[in-house]
């Protein structure tokens, strides 16, 4: 079985959807192949999908119904939380985001991948660098697709 670390970046398109076509599919295939993956989050990524909404709510980009349904309709995907958030792996994140320009948030998902040795789901560009000069596998609907077929 496949595992897929979800960036939050590929999450939140499930509900803010993009004028860029190729992300919003890119979202949407991630979504589809949760049901044949194994995903993996940082123990962070409920509070960054709460930031967001939170934010989105202040602006009216959003309504209170959307947030919560959106919630649901998280609770109802099989995404194990994985606890990043150690002395131990703080020092490793600390590490991958100086060396790639990366939010701590961002090196937390990255770690994981290269821990779990999962591929990642970003439309994050500083993290889809980084992630391929460090040699983790990047989702990719089309080649997963024939590696299932």
């Amino acid at each position: 079985m496949i595992k897929v670390v979800l960036d939050n970046s590929v999450v939140m398109r499930w509900l803010m959807k993009t004028e860029h076509e190729e992300d919003q599919a890119y979202a949407n295939a991630v979504l589809q192949q949760l049901q044949t993956s194994k995903s993996l989050v940082p123990d962070l990524w409920l509070l960054e999908v709460t930031n967001i909404l939170l934010f989105n709510l202040k602006k009216s980009l959003i309504q209170k119904s959307d947030a919560n349904l959106f919630m649901s309709r998280l609770a109802d995907l099989e995404i194990e939380t994985v606890a990043v958030s150690t002395i131990e792996n703080a020092r490793n994140v600390l590490k991958l985001a100086n060396e790639h320009n990366l939010t701590s948030y961002d090196a937390a998902y990255l770690s994981l991948a290269l821990d779990s040795d999962s591929h990642i789901a970003s439309l994050d560009k500083q993290m889809i660098n980084a992630a391929r000069k460090l040699e983790v596998n990047l989702f990719s609907a089309e080649k997963l697709r024939h590696r299932l077929s």
